[in-house]
C-alpha cells in the first residue's frame, strides 16, 4: 500500500455566488435549513442538490452511506453485504443539509528526495462542473481504497472518476457537543478492471472500462456509481483513452509519478519485456540474413 494520507475537503461552495452554480433562491428550502440554524448560502437540502445537478438517485446513494458512517461511530461491525445494500426507503435523507465541494487534498509520494523517497507532497483532486477558465466540466478519476489488505493488481484499490465531493449533516443524530454529525464523503463512478486485472504486456498499464448502469427496478444493492468515506479517496491518477475513437475505455498511466509507478505495476514484466525484446532482436537478425 502507497504512503498515501487524504487530509480534508476543500472549502464548501456558495451555490449562490459561485458562477459554476448561480442557483435562484428557493424559499422553502431556505426557510426549512433557516429554521435548523444552518447557513444557507453554503448548505442545501439533498433533494434541492439532487434536481438542480439532475443526480436522479443521489438520495438513495446518501442513505447507505450515512446508515454506515452512523455504524461505524457506534463500533458496529460491517459486512461487504451491509455497505452496498440500498435503503428500502430513503426519503428520511432528502431534507439532511448537504455542501458541494470542488476538490479534495490528497498527499503522495513523489521520490524526488533522494534522501527521503517516503517524503508526502501536497496534490489535489478537483471536481467541478466548470473548471478555471476552460468553460468546461472537470471531474478527476482517482484512486479508492476498496480493501486494506488485496492481493491484486490494485493492492484493494479501485479505479474511478469523482462526480461530486460532499459533506452531509445528519439530522438525526446529535453529537457529544449537541451538534448535528458531519460525513464528508464522494459520489464516484467506479470503473471496472479488464482482462482479470493483468497488466498490458504491451504498454505496462492496466486496462479499465466503465460499467453499464442498471436499469433494474428490484436492484438491491449499490451499482458502480457509489458514495465513499472521504478518506478512502487515496489519490488522484491519469487515465489515458485506449484509442482515439474510445470514450469508455482507459489505460491507468502508472508512468505519471513516482508513487503510482510503486503501486501498479507486473512483477513479471521485467521478465516479460525481456523476452519480447529478445524475440525481436532474433526475427531483426533472420531478416538481414
Amino acid at each position: 500500500m502507497s504512503a498515501i494520507q487524504t487530509i480534508r475537503l476543500g472549502p464548501a461552495v456558495d451555490v449562490y455566488a459561485h458562477r459554476s452554480y448561480m442557483w435562484n433562491f428557493d424559499n422553502y428550502t431556505a426557510q426549512t435549513l433557516q429554521d435548523r440554524r444552518i447557513n444557507i448560502s453554503i448548505w442545501r437540502t439533498v433533494e434541492e442538490v439532487q434536481h438542480r445537478m439532475e443526480i436522479t438517485d443521489l438520495a438513495s446513494k446518501l442513505a447507505p452511506f450515512v446508515r454506515e458512517c452512523r455504524k461505524q461511530i457506534d463500533g458496529i461491525r460491517r459486512t461487504d453485504w451491509d455497505v452496498d445494500r440500498l435503503e428500502a426507503d430513503d426519503d428520511w435523507v432528502s431534507k439532511m443539509p448537504l455542501s458541494i465541494h470542488h476538490s479534495v487534498v490528497c498527499y503522495i509520494r513523489f521520490g524526488k528526495d533522494a534522501t527521503d523517497t517516503n517524503k508526502l507532497d501536497k496534490v489535489f483532486a478537483r471536481c467541478t462542473p466548470l473548471w478555471a477558465d476552460t468553460g468546461a466540466p472537470r471531474y478527476d478519476a482517482v484512486m479508492v481504497r476498496e480493501y486494506e489488505q488485496a492481493n491484486d493488481s490494485l493492492h484493494g484499490n479501485k479505479v474511478g472518476r469523482l462526480r461530486l465531493l460532499l459533506t452531509i449533516q445528519d439530522t438525526g443524530r446529535l453529537d457529544s457537543e449537541g451538534k448535528y454529525p458531519k460525513y464528508a464523503g464522494a459520489l464516484v463512478e467506479t470503473l471496472q478492471v479488464c482482462d482479470g486485472g493483468k497488466i498490458d504486456a504491451r504498454t505496462g498499464m492496466l486496462r479499465v472500462q466503465s460499467i453499464k448502469p442498471s436499469s433494474s427496478r428490484m436492484r438491491r444493492t449499490l451499482d458502480a456509481l457509489r458514495i465513499y468515506d472521504i478518506n478512502h479517496i487515496a489519490r488522484p491518477i491519469s487515465l489515458v483513452p485506449t484509442d482515439i475513437n474510445v470514450t469508455d475505455c482507459f489505460f491507468v498511466n502508472n508512468y505519471s509519478d513516482w508513487d503510482i509507478y510503486n503501486t501498479i505495476y507486473d512483477e513479471d514484466f521485467e521478465r516479460i519485456n525481456r523476452a519480447q525484446v529478445n524475440a525481436y532482436a532474433r526475427k531483426q537478425a533472420r531478416t538481414r540474413r
